[in-house]
């Protein structure tokens, strides 16, 4: 597989993400895949090696068949699903009596992985202080009416942020959908993986007046997607109004 250069060159929302080889295209494996599958053969890696990244899925899908996969790595299903079959043939999955395994993902992904097994672990409750900090002392202290008031200000504290947030003319971005951040990092990962082709076609001399123009589209539609990644905006793009 592709790994040292990361998925996220460009953004660092994603310094924790999966990792992707430089010498990708010049693999035994990969050139013998793009020879069955064409150009998007690299596109086809990038979407199944993102699927065992996103929600922290790994390399091994219990339960998945060849049409599941069919579906990741293209966005639909296919009768005879030729993906799947091309990538097995390559080596890239393998088939499990219990579902699909993603070819050495875990190892060359392995701090990856092991960053996922240290946030999943419990955190070690800290050992009891037995004298109080003084902001937890103020924090308790009566009121001169005696009473302990520490819940009400809170209350009171959480009612302020809201009517703030409210008079700041509503700048603040809503949080996004579940899911949305990792499909919006999939479609970069997918449309990076389109522009490197065709920049190495293009290096190569192989793009006419129109791939130049589509090669141009691509660098602004991946521009694009990272300003909107950057201001918190996780929605997809819309390749279509982008020419692509």
């Amino acid at each position: 597989m592709f790994h040292r250069e990361q998925c996220h060159v460009q953004h660092n929302n994603y310094r924790n993400g999966m990792i992707i080889e430089p010498d990708l295209m010049s693999h035994p494996k990969f050139i013998r895949l793009k020879s069955i599958l064409g150009d998007l053969a690299m596109e086809y890696l990038v979407r199944l090696w993102a699927h065992c990244q996103q929600n922290k899925r790994g390399h091994v899908w219990p339960a998945a068949t060849a049409d599941y996969v069919e579906v990741v790595c293209t966005g639909r299903s296919h009768k005879g699903t030729p993906v799947f079959q091309a990538l097995r043939e390559c080596a890239w999955v393998h088939e499990r009596q219990d579902g699909i395994e993603v070819h050495d993902w875990d190892k060359h992904n392995a701090s990856l992985v092991a960053r996922w097994n240290r946030l999943s672990k419990p955190a070690q409750a800290p050992a009891q202080i037995a004298m109080q900090t003084p902001a937890q002392t103020s924090a308790q202290t009566p009121d001169r009416t005696g009473q302990d008031r520490t819940g009400q200000d809170r209350e009171e504290d959480k009612k302020e942020k809201a009517l703030r947030g409210g008079e700041e003319g509503g700048n603040s971005v809503a949080p996004p959908l579940p899911g949305a951040r990792e499909a919006s990092q999939v479609q970069w990962a997918a449309l990076n993986a389109r522009l490197q082709v065709a920049e190495v076609r293009s290096r190569n001399g192989e793009l006419g007046v129109n791939g130049r123009g589509v090669l141009k589209k691509m660098r602004e539609a991946l521009e694009a997607i990272q300003k909107k990644q950057a201001h918190g905006d996780f929605s997809l793009l819309d390749l279509r109004e982008c020419g692509l």
